[in-house]
């Protein structure tokens, strides 16, 4: 057991350094471009000057291994927010039910229900218009036409896939 620094070996700083990249088999995963990158990465930090080779060496990995744990921690919280939102509008393009869901919630005057759409058309063809009863089994009769294009109008809704979609005129 070591319990003083004097004990350490002034080559075991170099003999841990050169394990720490080393695969099994004792060759290097450090490129030879990764070289100049690796000994930028190991010298100690300006903070930790002050300290013993080793310990300032320990600080610092250990300084840029905390920096580089919150930027992972960062980057894959974001990940996994774009991931969940990219999910939502692929759903969002294939689910016609969610879609109309979305466009209701988001933007509620886009999406009118059926009967306000037949009214809307009706009110623009027969303006100032009030349907009589009596007139309804007249066939020549405004009111009649009235009621057929009514019906006209609630069977391209009905007929039609998704009500959005239908232009009526």
């Amino acid at each position: 057991m070591i319990t003083s620094p004097a004990q350490i070996d002034p080559n075991a700083e170099q003999d841990i350094l050169d394990g720490m990249f080393e695969t099994e088999e004792g060759q290097s995963t450090v490129g030879k471009g990764d070289e100049a990158n690796l000994k930028g990465y190991l010298n100690i930090s300006e903070k930790f000057k002050d300290l013993d080779p080793a310990e300032g060496l320990a600080r610092t990995v250990q300084s840029r291994e905390g920096v580089l744990i919150g930027n992972i921690k960062k980057i894959t919280d974001q990940n996994a927010t774009l991931l969940k939102d990219s999910q939502f509008l692929a759903e969002l393009t294939t689910n016609p039910e969610l879609r109309q869901a979305f466009i209701a919630k988001t933007n509620p005057e886009l999406i009118q229900d059926v009967d306000s759409q037949v009214q809307n058309v009706l009110r623009k063809e027969f303006p100032d218009f009030k349907p009589v009863d009596e007139e309804k089994s007249d066939i020549q009769s405004k009111t009649s036409k009235y009621f057929r294009r009514q019906n006209r109008l609630y069977d391209t809704l009905e007929n039609s896939s998704s009500n959005k979609s239908v232009e009526l005129s």
